[in-house]
């Protein structure tokens, strides 16, 4: 296969692993387009059907009020983030102040990288 594109550029795109049975992000240098999907979404309903909804399903992380509300020391700052809301099937923005969230949650620092990872999941309705 032909590489496609100049492969100097590093964009945040989802494949199949194999070995791990799930689709996952990863930086595409631009070269060889076969098996690279833009959404986590479209990844599964071509590869994995079967696939959960995964970090997306998950309780997004306390906000700032919550926080408080536990006595929780609040940082000075906090920032905007976003979380997938699966019965609402969107993202939403929430603040947060907090302290560092694990890698594989329900937390986003951005719209877009919220709903190329969730936007359209769970592809079937999970019982």
């Amino acid at each position: 296969m032909e590489p496609v594109g100049d492969c100097a550029v590093n964009i945040l795109k989802y494949f199949f692993n194999q070995t791990s049975q799930m689709c996952e992000r990863f930086l595409w240098n631009g070269c060889l387009s076969d098996g690279v999907f833009e959404t986590r979404c479209d990844c599964v309903r071509y590869c994995h059907r079967n696939e959960r909804a995964g970090v997306c399903a998950q309780r997004r992380p306390d906000n700032c009020a919550e926080l408080k509300a536990k006595g929780k020391r609040l940082p000075r700052s906090s920032m905007d983030a976003w979380y997938y809301d699966l019965q609402r099937r969107r993202c939403m923005k929430f603040q947060f102040c907090g302290p560092s969230v694990p890698i594989m949650s329900n937390y986003f620092t951005t719209l877009t990288v919220c709903m190329m990872e969730c936007r359209g999941l769970p592809i079937y309705n999970p019982e």
